[in-house]
């Protein structure tokens, strides 16, 4: 069975591909299903890296470890790399409005 994925990268805001192979998800940002513009799926439910890792939550812990990358790695690194961080970051600065939102209702206990 096949899924297809939509990577949301800098120069390529929306490619959609089928399939997932080891690696796929390392430096992108993407999401399950097909979307095209102007049908874009929510911010909140966009994901980085091979372990899916959403990318609210991983500016969460940016925020927690006041930027320091070096400190997210060492307490995120098994299923994070590094390119994935680059990733959200760019994702990030297309959606903060959302994703600042989500992390400080989740601060507030949401």
């Amino acid at each position: 069975m096949t899924q297809t994925f939509t990577y949301f990268q800098k120069d390529e805001p929306s490619q959609v591909m089928t399939g997932w192979g080891e690696g796929h998800g390392t430096g992108r940002a993407w999401v399950r299903g097909s979307y095209f513009h102007p049908d874009l799926p929510d911010p909140l439910s966009v994901r980085v890296g091979d372990g899916g890792t959403k990318v609210w939550q991983l500016m969460r812990w940016m925020n927690e470890y006041k930027q320091d990358r070096q400190r997210v790695m060492h307490a995120y690194g098994t299923v994070l790399k590094p390119a994935d961080i680059d990733a959200a970051l760019v994702f990030y600065g297309e959606h903060q409005d959302v994703i600042d939102a989500r992390i400080a209702e989740e601060l507030a206990g949401g």
